[in-house]
């Protein structure tokens, strides 16, 4: 994948997360654009189906990460829905897109991510997502949540 990823941008990013003393290494894109939007304000036309978690008991094997679960779902964003404006804080994850179109607004722009591409989502992250096309979107989001989210 890290070679997939040079090709697509010159700029591989790796990102390794422990799980029960494995490790499991993901490959994203990042970048973002410089155009001035405005957040979106609210959660529409979304549906989230939580495909794996795994456990605190599980994760607490790996150091440093007691108390946190691993959770793999499916996001789907119906033409016109919006995911509102949020951060990472404590939580960092990946968006692979699978079907469609995202566009990843951020305080400093916006970039549109397709099918193939990753949104990495870490500790300075706040962003909000489009899907401004005519089709639903969907996606696969892997992120480390502390306890009780």
């Amino acid at each position: 994948m890290a070679s997939a990823l040079r090709k697509l941008t010159g700029k591989p990013m790796m990102i390794t997360v422990l799980c029960g003393g494995i490790g499991l290494t993901i490959g994203a894109l990042g970048g973002h654009g410089l155009a001035q939007v405005a957040p979106a304000t609210e959660n529409k036309g979304l549906s989230v189906e939580l495909l794996a978690r795994i456990t605190p008991e599980l994760i607490q094997r790996a150091v440093g990460l007691e108390g946190r679960h691993l959770m793999v779902r499916h996001l789907t964003v119906e033409p016109g829905g919006t995911i509102r404006k949020h951060d990472h804080v404590g939580r960092p994850g990946l968006v692979a897109i699978t079907r469609g179109e995202l566009v990843d607004g951020r305080p400093d722009g916006e970039k549109t991510y397709g099918v193939g591409t990753a949104i990495i989502e870490d500790e300075d992250t706040v962003h909000w997502l489009f899907n401004r096309t005519d089709e639903p979107a969907e996606a696969i989001l892997c992120d480390l949540r502390p306890p009780k989210t």
